[in-house]
């Protein structure tokens, strides 16, 4: 029992954080880059099902910066996503697409 009561807190927060991931993507990215992150948002970019969490990190921060060329909107939606959500927000985010399928 009293490991349980140590594990408890641990599982709240996973499951708390998969649902903030879940919960923001479907809000925030779905409607470009599709439910399962299929689609080519915009049709310019490449899908991000099961992309690794440090691959979609990288990339938001290089699109959000001017990094990486693109679109202004995705610029723009980046950066604004970068700046609105904090580093645990975009984490959970970045776990979510890494586990679409």
């Amino acid at each position: 029992m009293n490991r349980f009561k140590m594990l408890l807190p641990l599982l709240v927060v996973s499951v708390l954080t998969a649902n903030t991931g879940a919960s923001l993507y479907k809000k925030k990215c779905a409607g470009c880059h599709g439910y399962k992150g299929e689609k080519h948002a915009l049709g310019h970019s490449h899908s991000i099902h099961g992309m690794p969490p440090h691959k979609v990190i990288e990339l938001m921060q290089e699109y959000a910066t001017g990094k990486k060329k693109g679109m202004p909107i995705a610029k723009s939606v980046k950066k604004h996503f970068m700046k609105k959500y904090s580093t645990e927000e975009i984490n959970a985010v970045a776990n979510y697409i890494s586990k679409l399928q």
